[in-house]
């Protein structure tokens, strides 16, 4: 609709005539005070008012980001998703599935121990050690083969849950046939070992993720001489097959934990690999146990 025209009185002058072309649509809007449509940053962006009579100020992020020294508010601390926080969380998580993990195969163990009719039964059911055999063997293939289920939850907790309850019952197994005494030593000494190791794995500057094929090496080197062992029936031979288990998975241990803190190592785990990184430090810990168990017994 066009403007109405004001007609002077006589004798009046003529109003001034604005020369600005009229804005019309978004332009009009941009007028009223609305503005551009502000898109909000994230907390870890925004300096909260030092004083009631300031306005609230926003930052770009390119500023943030070239001087992140300028803006230490508390909101900054609280939102700090940096790789090292993230790499913090993933080593809680770990270490907490792991003492899961090792809750569950004591308490197992402890069962057949101290259980005498239980002991009995799966001594004399060879299917009970069939069925761990066969959840250990499943869970750890899909663990280990299968990238997209051990990353989503819950496949990749029952994954492990399926794996911890097979291999609890297989070493549950194998220490009952041990007396009460001997078990207990060897938990200890393997405590012993695994706490000096963990602690040593995150003090030295030595990077032993770079052993990855020295290590796959020395395995190969151990497995062969188990064999061998096993072949002779030497009393000997098995004593120091198991001196040489505890040594190899001593240094795997140091090799996992390693890779799990990340740092300056040339090799790490991603956080998304919780659940493998869990069974790796799990698996170094039973089988130096189990290793343990042998050499106390001879």
């Amino acid at each position: 609709m066009d403007k109405p025209v004001t007609v002077p009185a006589p004798g009046q002058p003529e109003p001034a005539v604005s020369q600005e072309p009229e804005k019309k649509g978004f332009s009009n809007i941009l007028d009223m005070g609305m503005g551009m449509p502000a898109i909000p940053l994230p907390p870890s962006a925004m300096v909260q008012p030092q004083h009631s009579n300031q306005d609230r100020t926003f930052i770009s992020i390119p500023e943030y980001i070239e001087n992140p020294e300028n803006f230490q508010d508390e909101t900054f601390k609280t939102f700090d998703y940096t790789e090292h926080t993230i790499r913090r969380a993933f080593i809680s998580k770990v270490y907490s599935l792991v003492l899961g993990q090792l809750l569950v195969t004591g308490a197992f163990i402890a069962w057949f121990l101290f259980d005498h009719t239980t002991r009995l039964y799966v001594h004399r059911n060879s299917w009970v050690m069939l069925t761990a055999l066969a959840m250990y063997a499943v869970s750890f293939c899909c663990i280990l083969c299968c990238k997209s289920p051990r990353r989503r939850v819950p496949y990749n907790y029952l994954f492990l849950l399926a794996f911890t309850l097979g291999l609890s019952l297989l070493v549950a197994t194998v220490t009952s046939m041990y007396e009460v005494g001997t078990v207990l030593l060897a938990v200890g000494v393997t405590g012993v070992i695994v706490l000096g190791l963990t602690l040593f794995a995150f003090q030295t500057k030595y990077d032993f993720t770079t052993l990855n094929g020295s290590l796959f090496v020395m395995f190969l080197t151990v497995i062969t001489f188990g064999i061998i062992a096993a072949i002779m029936q030497s009393q000997l031979l098995k004593l120091l097959y198991s001196a040489l288990g505890v040594l190899l998975f001593g240094i795997y241990l140091v090799y996992d934990t390693q890779m799990i803190i990340g740092g300056k190592h040339r090799y790490k785990i991603s956080p998304e690999e919780y659940v493998f990184a869990a069974l790796t430090i799990y698996l170094d810990i039973m089988n130096i146990f189990l290793r343990m168990l042998r050499l106390l017994r001879a």
